[in-house]
């Protein structure tokens, strides 16, 4: 019988072994833009490409209030568009503090506490009110167990575990009360569990590399907005030229009223603006 049968816990022998095969039981590192990268990212949009034209423009032709005007509203948007990215890759930076500490498992036939970044999968948890659950565990025993387990569904109640509950191998998530998640949180009773999954392999693992990964492709939602801000940004130019235009064919325009009128028609018509 291996040790992961015999219902026993690893020797610390066979969880240095497992801990150099599968890694330390961590979430993904995301890649962090830099506050600069992230300020710049905010001008790559036809919208931000016309109201620098307009700025320019409007510099060129001798109308510094409207230039300090277009190009205070470009800055104010890039802050608060880097303020709200920095934001979001703030909260996914903190996927990875959601199973850090320290849990109790058994080795070499005794219980231990040890950093949740040595849980390898065979690892037998003991799990007590208050921890966070450290990686994916199947339950062996469990009694009165809740678990908040809000984060990976949305649940705000906690959820009651039972280590002899029958579960459909196809079952989701919210189904799977022989189980614990990595980054849930045991809000009372007690259980027993051997880690089956650890880092990425885990629930909140997947979720952290669908975060902080790179797209092989863009969401269809984003290709769309993407596509109408392209079709609108063609629209305003359009508009801008037949604007000139009818103000050449009815001639008693100033050069300097045509550049101001369209100057506005471009702010106007942009969201920024």
């Amino acid at each position: 019988m291996s040790e992961y049968e015999a219902g026993e816990g690893l020797s610390n022998l066979a969880a240095r072994q497992l801990l150099a095969e599968h890694g330390p039981n961590r979430l993904p590192e995301p890649r962090q833009r830099g506050v600069l990268e992230t300020f710049l990212r905010q001008f790559l949009s036809p919208f931000i490409y016309i109201l620098i034209i307009a700025a320019v423009v409007a510099l060129a032709v001798g109308q510094i209030p409207s230039t300090v005007f277009i190009v205070a509203v470009l800055l104010i948007n890039a802050v608060i568009g880097t303020i709200q990215e920095y934001s979001a890759q703030r909260s996914a930076s903190a996927l990875r503090q959601l199973v850090k500490g320290n849990i109790h498992v058994i080795r070499d036939g005794t219980a231990q506490v040890v950093d949740t970044d040595e849980i390898v999968p065979g690892d037998l948890v003991l799990l007590f009110p208050g921890d966070k659950v450290p990686a994916d565990i199947r339950l062996q025993s469990s009694q009165n167990l809740a678990v908040d387990e809000s984060l990976l569904t949305g649940e705000s109640m906690a959820v009651t575990k039972n280590a002899e509950a029958v579960v459909a191998t196809d079952a989701s998530l919210d189904e799977r009360f022989n189980e614990c998640f990595a980054g849930s949180i045991v809000t009372h009773g007690r259980a027993q569990g051997r880690v089956t999954r650890t880092g990425i392999h885990t629930e909140i693992g997947n979720i952290a590399a669908h975060i902080g990964g790179r797209r092989v492709s863009e969401p269809p939602l984003i290709i769309r907005i993407r596509r109408f801000t392209y079709k609108v940004a063609a629209a305003i130019v359009v508009a801008i030229i037949l604007l000139v235009g009818l103000m050449l064919l009815r001639g008693g325009y100033a050069f300097d009223d045509m550049i101001l009128m369209s100057i506005g028609l471009a702010v106007s018509t942009i969201p920024e603006g």
